[in-house]
């Protein structure tokens, strides 16, 4: 009997000891998940500081252009390496940046005469008189689902003179049901046509294409555009003549080990007070 009992009790005290080691397991575990989770954490914000790092060396730099990589290494050990892109010339680009899309009233600019970031007279001064091929739309099956556009091309003489200075209006639509009747906005009617070459614009499917300016003999100085009525808009221009870069794109990757961050931004050509060109027009 007492046998019997002693073997019951180094059973019991092997159980106990076995219990003890589970949870001491789990708690070191735990620990060990914890630290992990937080130097992981560290990594994550050291890497996204050196991805916004070369963000800001790239847009506060303006010999650094497009087709160009730099790099570079924190003291927090954590490297970059920033890339940049730009539209410009007579290839098809997003005029935006190929990572936003423009919601309904908001206002992207193509200056075609030659700009540069510096420039505080928001002109080149030399002159341009291409024109323009502007592509738009997300739903090729319903008319309505598209924005409409509203173009203003402010034109003069060259070399420029301010007091000569002219501003075009062009508007086009193409929703049946917005243009028509006592109420629509008579906006000119457009069909669906793509851009030979989607890629180009980063596989946004674009389905209208309006030709801008259709008729101005003097130089132009700058494009704005604006979808209406509809948000999510991504908008590509193409030029017969050379147009000089518009805005820059940098995609920067910060990188700590094995952990990697990356952040996009786009950087626009000058940027004027939207009070100059009314959000809507109905008679253009």
């Amino acid at each position: 009997m007492l046998k019997n009992q002693k073997g019951q009790a180094l059973l019991i005290v092997v159980l106990v000891i076995v219990i003890a080691l589970l949870v001491a397991l789990g708690l070191i575990s735990r620990s060990v998940i914890s630290l992990k989770t937080t130097q992981d954490q560290a990594d994550s914000q050291k890497a996204l500081a050196a991805a916004e790092a070369g963000l800001e060396r790239v847009l506060a730099d303006p010999n650094i252009q497009a087709g160009q990589t730099i790099t570079g290494t924190l003291g927090t050990g954590a490297s970059y390496s920033t890339s940049v892109t730009q539209g410009g010339g007579t290839d098809l680009f997003l005029l935006h940046g190929t990572f936003s899309s423009l919601d309904k009233n908001e206002y992207v600019y193509l200056w075609p005469s030659k700009v540069t970031d510096s420039d505080t007279n928001l002109y080149g001064g030399d002159a341009w008189n291409g024109s323009t091929n502007i592509y738009w739309g997300a739903d090729p099956n319903t008319a309505c689902n598209n924005a409409a556009l509203e173009i203003s091309v402010i034109s003069g003489k060259h070399p420029l003179d301010t007091s000569n200075l002219v501003l075009t209006k062009y508007a086009y639509d193409p929703c049946d049901t917005t243009r028509a009747g006592a109420t629509g906005n008579n906006f000119t009617s457009i069909s669906k046509s793509a851009p030979a070459n989607q890629k180009a614009i980063d596989n946004n499917t674009l389905y209208y294409h309006a030709i801008i300016p259709p008729s101005v003999s003097d130089s132009i100085y700058l494009i704005a555009i604006t979808p209406l009525y509809v948000n999510d808009n991504f908008i590509a221009v193409q030029s017969d003549t050379s147009i000089p870069p518009q805005g820059k794109t940098a995609v920067s990757t910060g990188t700590i080990g094995q952990l990697e961050r990356k952040e996009t931004q786009f950087a626009n050509l000058h940027q004027i007070p939207p009070e100059l060109f009314p959000f809507a027009i109905f008679s253009p």
